[in-house]
């Protein structure tokens, strides 16, 4: 459905989107606070076509797997509260393991037990506050998993078409926002029961 009747001033979408990276430092104040539990995720997001990969010297992404298929790209990874909110957000190329994301949760230590796949371990490396889940385990973390279809569903974000760093950065984040926003509105609450804890 077109609403460009609604908003017959609104600039056409790459300038809005030049026009929205420069008050991109807004978008963190959307972000909520820990809470006492929390879910780590990675995301991948598709820039452009594999055939495509190093056409240009100023490609961004690289090549990398999500969901079991090649893409050329970036992953996200998002740290969610136990209510389905996006807490903070990191990004890298799609050629980097889950475990380069760790940090994105122990930066919260003493204010929240991150859980996680496996894809976040790191050999020698003290967890603190993130928890490793097997296969099966703490089943409450598909909380992330649903979180994440709503991102590919609502924003389709599964591909987008940024060609800077900074239109990437502003992109997510811009995301990030509009979920907890959207969250905040609808008045979401999640029926889990490690919620009540």
């Amino acid at each position: 459905y077109n609403h460009r009747c609604l908003f017959p001033k609104l600039p056409e979408m790459t300038r809005l989107s030049r026009l929205f990276q420069a008050h991109q430092g807004y978008l963190k104040r959307f972000l909520v606070a820990p809470t006492t539990l929390s879910i780590i995720d990675t995301y991948g997001i598709e820039l452009i076509h594999p055939r495509r990969e190093d056409y240009t010297n100023s490609q961004i992404g690289a090549k990398g797997i999500s969901n079991g298929r090649w893409i050329v790209g970036v992953k996200a990874a998002f740290l969610i509260s136990q209510r389905g909110e996006i807490i903070d957000w990191a990004w890298a190329t799609a050629n980097v393991p889950d475990n380069a994301f760790c940090e994105l949760a122990t930066d919260y230590d003493g204010e929240t037990i991150a859980f996680s796949d496996k894809g976040f371990r790191k050999q020698g490396w003290d967890n603190a506050n993130l928890r490793i889940c097997k296969h099966g385990e703490w089943n409450d973390r598909y909380l992330v998993e649903r979180m994440l279809s709503w991102i590919t569903d609502i924003f389709h974000a599964k591909k987008i078409f940024h060609r800077t760093v900074s239109g990437v950065h502003m992109r997510i984040g811009a995301i990030a926002a509009a979920f907890n926003i959207l969250l905040k509105m609808n008045d979401y609450k999640p029926s889990m029961i490690w919620f009540a804890l």
